[in-house]
């Protein structure tokens, strides 16, 4: 019984202290052909992450080039609109309301034409983001900003022709008044924008 209890106890402490040797002897045992190095760990993680990443494919090349010839046609034309806004305000003493909504709506644009469809062009090229966090961050900015600038300056002039047809002789469709929606809704599109910016970075 006395024998029995110390082959007990020496089996006890042997599980719960197992010597340093013990595994020493199994690392030996181990067939070195069979373990894997951090190098190869992370060149298999790496063709993995290579095999789901997004390529350059014969559709994304074409999509490309279709946003590419759109950002260079609406470029050339909201300069052109820009330039004769302008023109024809310096001959004009009259400055309507409708021509410093057209201004506003040509800047609007031309914003989306630069961000959103002549980025996304090179963004569908280049496959990935290649500029970093930061300027990833406000070129999103950049993007949502000049939306909401050109949806609100549109409703603008949806609610100055209206105020024109409505209300003819009310003579409420002036610069001045409108000046101060403009000013609101630039200010209006950076708040609504500005969530963009404090993302945080991956």
């Amino acid at each position: 019984m006395k024998k029995t209890m110390m082959t007990m106890r020496t089996v006890n402490t042997s599980v719960l202290f197992p010597s340093k040797y013990e595994n020493f002897s199994n690392e030996i045992n181990v067939d070195p052909t069979e373990m894997l190095s951090k190098n190869d760990i992370l060149m298999s993680i790496n063709s993995t992450y290579l095999e789901h990443a997004p390529k350059l494919t014969k559709t994304m090349y074409l999509k490309a080039i279709i946003l590419a010839v759109m950002s260079v046609i609406s470029l050339i034309a909201n300069l052109a609109t820009i330039y004769s806004v302008t023109k024809n305000r310096r001959k004009q003493q009259n400055w309507s309301a409708i021509y410093t909504l057209l201004l506003h709506l040509s800047v609007a644009d031309l914003l989306v034409t630069i961000f959103c469809i002549g980025g996304e062009a090179v963004w569908n090229y280049t496959v990935q983001w290649i500029w970093g966090n930061v300027a990833c961050k406000l070129f999103k900015f950049l993007q949502v900003f000049s939306l909401y600038l050109s949806t609100f300056i549109l409703v603008l002039i949806g609610v100055d022709r209206f105020v024109a047809v409505r209300y003819p002789m009310k003579n409420l469709s002036t610069t001045h008044r409108f000046l101060r929606f403009v000013v609101f809704a630039w200010v209006l599109s950076i708040l609504l924008a500005t969530p963009q910016v404090n993302a945080p970075l991956d």
